[in-house]
């Protein structure tokens, strides 16, 4: 991007000398002066570089800002889940690809790290009884539970997605087994001990977790394990969390 600037400016620059240096030509030659000494010239030329360099440079330099700054925005609706406002399933694989690769440059081949795969418990029976709304609201509730447990953890850095539908996914770079139960267990019990209410009714939500943790170089393994212990945790009652075997 930078370098695409900076290129960008030269460019402007130039085209701004070669307009000063043709109409300082004609000019000349409309005075009937054919040639100026290599001094005079060179102030004629600049004479014109500086009144037209904001003729021309301003409208260009102010649409190049407007472009950087609609590429950013786009960027970053790419990549932030629009419904929560977290991150959604590519920033978080592009996130922890960087992460891995990071590590990997620092000399950990395999570097430890866990994911929490999460789910949103009887998401279907939300919907089909309180409506969509009140679903996405519910989405948006669990969320910033999440958030807001793992910051409590001090973990405030954590990739934190959704993934899609009702699952969430976290990833927490370094973390052992023992930090990883702690995170699944301060999630599961911050969504349960954080009321939702919509219209004045309090409605059940409740997630559960599945939990990986070791050493890898790729995530989809460790995520594909953890969404694995999801379904163990549902199969043991739902609003809990599981280790993956």
């Amino acid at each position: 991007m930078v370098i695409r600037v900076a290129l960008f400016t030269a460019l402007l620059v130039a085209v701004v000398v070669v307009l000063a240096t043709g109409i300082t030509g004609l000019i000349l030659r409309a005075w009937g002066q054919e040639a100026l000494s290599a001094r005079d010239a060179m102030v004629a030329c600049a004479l014109m570089s500086l009144i037209l360099g904001p003729v021309v440079l301003g409208p260009l330099v102010w649409t190049a800002l407007r472009l950087r700054d609609l590429y950013a925005r786009l960027r970053e609706a790419a990549l932030t889940d629009a419904l929560t406002g977290i991150a959604n399933r590519r920033a978080f694989f592009h996130e922890a690809a960087a992460l891995i690769a990071a590590a990997r440059e620092g000399g950990e081949p395999e570097p430890r790290l866990a994911v929490l795969m999460i789910d949103v418990d009887a998401f279907k029976a939300i919907n089909d009884r309180h409506g969509h709304e009140v679903g996405d609201a519910a989405l948006v509730h669990v969320a910033a539970r999440i958030v807001d447990a793992l910051a409590r953890l001090g973990e405030r850095e954590a990739p934190v997605a959704r993934l899609g539908g009702e699952e969430f996914a976290v990833l927490l770079m370094g973390a052992g087994g023992a930090g990883a139960r702690r995170a699944a267990e301060a999630v599961v019990a911050g969504v349960r001990g954080a009321p939702f209410r919509h219209g004045g009714e309090r409605v059940a939500v409740t997630v559960s977790v599945g939990v990986w943790a070791g050493a890898t170089g790729a995530i989809g393994p460790a995520l594909a394990a953890a969404d694995r212990a999801v379904y163990a945790a549902k199969e043991a009652g739902r609003d809990r969390w599981r280790a993956a075997a």
